[in-house]
């Protein structure tokens, strides 16, 4: 069977959010893989158990975990924020801004995160996990034809704030120039751009996200679509 585009762009999607957006400094000098080899043996395992379980009861949550990868990196870098609830400290996390709305996934992650701990309390970071997991999600809707080797070793964040997910994360309203501004302002270019946007919106879509597109007029949108 051959490898859908969605598919073969997810690979490059996960890769890019998880390599290019770690944003600390662990990132640019710890992170290496095998990480979790001597501190937490097998816990890619034990996350792999769990995504292959998820998705076999419904596969739109692989889906769900490659876009929680990307909206959790584009914001203080891969560092898990996404997942943080509300609190004292965080009185309106990332998960209350709009741009953020139909984010799921969030009970496999917590799910995840108790079996780890499990194993190994207090050694594995959430950030982590949710590129694991990701990883593993786009390995098995591919059907394992895309895989590859996570870089580990991430630190989990303590902010979380609304205001700077909605700043910053892309939106389905911008125009394709505010677009190459907004990934530009992350350092990445206008190829990366098309991949990362549509590979991690593989899965189901909401109408809502585009219905406005199609009464644009001809200089936003070419009229044959």
């Amino acid at each position: 069977m051959r490898l859908s585009v969605a598919i073969l762009c997810a690979l490059v999607a996960v890769q890019a959010a998880a390599l290019l957006l770690a944003g600390t400094a662990a990132a640019a000098s710890e992170l290496k893989v095998g990480y979790y080899h001597k501190k937490c043996k097998g816990v890619e395992n034990v996350i792999k158990w769990h995504v292959i379980k998820a998705l076999k009861q419904n596969r739109r949550t692989g889906a769900a975990l490659v876009r929680l990868l990307f909206h959790d990196c584009f914001v203080r870098g891969c560092d898990g924020s996404v997942l943080l609830d509300k609190s004292y400290e965080n009185p309106h996390p990332e998960k209350e801004a709009p741009v953020n709305i139909g984010l799921a996934a969030f009970d496999l992650l917590e799910e995840i995160k108790a079996a780890v701990e499990k194993r190994c309390p207090g050694v594995v970071s959430c950030a982590d996990i949710v590129i694991y997991a990701a990883r593993d999600a786009g390995s098995i809707l591919s059907n394992g034809h895309v895989h590859f080797d996570v870089l580990a070793g991430r630190l989990d964040g303590v902010v979380s704030r609304a205001d700077e997910a909605q700043a910053e994360l892309p939106d389905s309203t911008m125009t394709v120039q505010q677009l190459k501004d907004n990934f530009a302002a992350k350092g990445f270019d206008t190829e990366q751009l098309v991949i990362l946007s549509g590979a991690h919106s593989i899965g189901q879509g909401h109408c809502s996200s585009f219905t406005g597109r199609l009464s644009e007029p001809p200089q936003q949108i070419t009229p044959a679509y």
